[in-house]
């Protein structure tokens, strides 16, 4: 999910992200047949938002290299 820097401190765009986020949100991502990611990367994203660490890690001119998860710490 891309959130607009702007948006981000919307607070129906804040309630959004988090359940998204949550375990709530984690069910939903199995019980409509599609593979979870380990909670750690659910974390990992939450604390991006939290901190409202914006533009992309996985894109751009220098993405990232490595799994998700691996990107997400390398980004912290």
């Amino acid at each position: 999910v891309y959130v607009r820097g702007e948006s981000a401190g919307k607070a129906y765009v804040k309630e959004f992200i988090r359940y998204y986020l949550s375990e709530d949100g984690r069910e939903l991502v199995v019980d409509v047949g599609y593979v979870a990611y380990p909670g750690e990367v659910y974390d990992l994203a939450l604390a991006r938002f939290e901190n409202l660490t914006t533009g992309t890690i996985f894109g751009g001119d220098n993405p990232l290299k490595g799994s998700v998860l691996e990107v997400l710490t390398a980004g912290r």
